[in-house]
């Protein structure tokens, strides 16, 4: 590399390397965590070696978090933060390349508006979804899901999906793993997620023929036809 080259690498990696050594409660609007879905009652360190207190992930909580920032990443215009909590690891990414990467553990998502009186605990395995630009680039690894009531209980669904690129998309294939009774024990969720954040949920139930259990899938926002009880749900990632 040339000279000039190596000053034009040096100009883009200060700011980034700078912030290395702020404290960490202030490099936090550095790298634009907030965006990203993280937040924290306080924080201690640096981006080199920090700790979150009371930290939480789009609004779950995680509890006190170990994190610190990649430097290589940065070089190649792509900031990864690297979290190290009690319940759960991951690396999040954002800017060339964004998305979650080695992720593993478990995150409750107790109040959700697509499930109202539900609870879901999804246990990532080396889960890992990634795009760049405007396609999905590389989706590795295991998600298990389980539904259960909002106040604890027996799960009432419990499935397992591989997360894998399809075409520019991002899948996840959810079907039946484990023991479970009621509505919901046959559920099946197909996920998709786009470039853009944009995802799509469809859940069917199949082979209902309980009027009760009819009943409590029409509540939760199912609806008949040809392939089962159905029911599609959209959004926009943050």
């Amino acid at each position: 590399m040339s000279a000039r080259g190596l000053i034009w690498l040096f100009a883009l990696a200060l700011p980034p390397l700078l912030a290395l050594l702020l404290p960490l409660r202030l490099a936090l609007g550095v790298v634009d965590l907030e965006r990203a879905g993280l937040g924290a009652a306080a924080a201690s360190g640096s981006l080199w070696r920090g700790r979150l207190h009371d930290a939480r992930l789009h609004g779950r909580a995680l509890g006190d978090v170990d994190v610190r920032l990649s430097p290589w990443p940065l070089l190649t215009g792509t900031r990864e933060l690297v979290l190290r909590g009690a319940t759960l690891r991951a690396s999040l990414l954002q800017g060339a390349r964004r998305g979650v990467r080695d992720a593993s553990g478990t995150l409750v998502l107790d109040d959700l508006d697509l499930a109202p009186g539900l609870a879901l605990a999804l246990d990532a395995d080396d889960a890992s979804l990634v795009f760049a630009g405007d396609a999905c680039r590389s989706a590795a690894g295991r998600i298990g899901l389980e539904l259960h009531p909002a106040g604890g209980g027996e799960p009432l669904a419990v499935l397992d999906g591989a997360v894998a690129c399809d075409g520019r998309a991002a899948t996840v294939a959810w079907t039946p793993s484990g023991a479970a009774s009621g509505p919901f024990a046959g559920l099946r969720v197909d996920a998709r997620i786009e470039p853009d954040g944009a995802w799509r949920l469809r859940s069917v139930v199949t082979g209902v023929d309980d009027a009760r259990e009819a009943a409590a899938l029409e509540l939760a926002g199912f609806r008949p036809g040809p392939a089962g009880w159905s029911r599609i749900d959209g959004g926009t990632l943050p």
